[in-house]
């Protein structure tokens, strides 16, 4: 935010995995991306982790954006913080918590948002 209050969000970071479904926090940060950017914004598509567990992911539909893709074979909080530096937001989905392990740690959404340094957007991912 800046000092007058208008909010900007010109570059944009989507990790993405497997699990949850990437597409709708690709979704949300389009439309966030939209509402709020005047120009075109960049869009950063990450996937943090092991490179054979990339997921194919189909591109925003609007036209607006400037689709970056980044891989880093690393664990997957590391990567994504230090990604994420320089960035307006990150945009996550999140199934929220999975089970016992997760109550104590946190989810990976829990995780990068405490050593984040910008904004996170958790979007709810509903399991099939």
């Amino acid at each position: 935010m800046r000092s007058d209050g208008s909010v900007h969000l010109n570059n944009v970071l989507v990790p993405v995995a497997q699990e949850p479904s990437p597409r709708p926090a690709i979704q949300a940060a389009e439309t966030w991306c939209t509402l709020l950017t005047k120009s075109a914004a960049d869009l950063h598509l990450f996937h943090a982790g092991m490179c054979e567990q990339i997921p194919n992911v189909l591109p925003p539909s609007t036209t607006n954006l400037n689709l970056q893709e980044g891989v880093v074979d690393a664990d997957v909080v590391e990567g994504i913080v230090t990604e994420a530096d320089g960035h307006d937001l990150v945009v996550m989905g999140t199934y929220g918590g999975k089970g016992a392990w997760d109550a104590l740690l946190g989810s990976t959404t829990e995780r990068v948002l405490r050593r984040l340094n910008c904004p996170l957007l958790a979007v709810p991912v509903h399991q099939a």
